[in-house]
């Protein structure tokens, strides 16, 4: 009776550039072994890691027995992970591994994601600079936009004055404006940035077929550009309605 052939996984990609489906049989071999046959089992996704996104390269899932057998390198591997129950000391478990495994390094999570993640902290600063220079020029154009704005309204301004209207209601009558032309300027402004990571992630992880975020419209950024956005409306406006009632109708018809 025939022995089952070997199964193996093949990422998605890779199973859609060489037009590989679940159940077709491959022959693959090692640099120094011969080709061996496996039967196509399944497919997965790319982890979504953004050293390894953008690589075009074939990748495979093997039984780590056949991948040994394949490359003709028994008992060997170059690293793996162990998953600890819940209460057992970590602390422990790397102290014995290192005690029992010669020349191999028992390492914790965390520093092996700081070593191999610096590169994307560096990534990171960078974008966050990027980020507020962003936010800053965005703050300067409503400034600019409200004081514009608030040029027209001006001679308005004088009129009512010169009806009897009271400076109390002239400058809750500029602060509102301003407050609301600030705010409405800065919800544009958040409903484009999550419109625009929106359509950067949709196209991204569909040329990569992955499911990481490319771009991202934190809570954190919401806030702060909310809280920039209005903290502009609520400077210009008081400004602006104490510009309005403390100088005469006459000079704000000349302005």
């Amino acid at each position: 009776m025939a022995q089952p052939l070997p199964e193996l996984l093949l990422e998605n990609r890779t199973a859609v550039n060489l037009e590989i489906s679940i159940g077709d049989t491959v022959w693959i071999s090692g640099l120094d072994t011969q080709e061996r046959p496996f039967v196509v089992v399944g497919t997965y996704r790319r982890p979504a890691d953004p050293s390894t996104v953008t690589l075009r390269d074939y990748r495979a899932t093997f039984h780590l027995s056949d991948l040994q057998e394949l490359l003709g390198a028994g008992d060997r591997v170059d690293r793996f992970s162990v998953l600890l129950r819940p209460g057992a000391s970590r602390d422990a478990v790397i102290a014995e591994i290192d005690r029992l495994a010669f020349g191999a390094d028992a390492l914790a999570t965390e520093k092996v994601a700081a070593a191999t993640s610096e590169t994307f902290r560096v990534v990171s600063r960078f974008h966050r600079a990027l980020a507020g220079i962003t936010i800053t020029g965005a703050a300067v154009f409503l400034l600019c936009l409200v004081v514009l704005k608030l040029e027209e309204r001006r001679l308005e301004g004088a009129s009512m004055r010169d009806v009897g209207i009271s400076r109390r209601t002239l400058f809750l009558w500029m602060f509102s404006e301003t407050l609301v032309m600030a705010g409405i300027g800065t919800a544009i402004g958040l409903v484009l940035g999550w419109v625009g990571s929106a359509l950067i992630n949709a196209y991204f992880r569909r040329l990569y077929d992955t499911s990481m975020a490319f771009a991202r419209v934190t809570e954190e950024l919401a806030l702060l550009v909310a809280f920039i956005g209005l903290a502009t409306g609520v400077v210009v406006g008081t400004l602006a309605g104490l510009g309005l009632v403390r100088s005469r109708s006459s000079r704000l018809r000349q302005l």
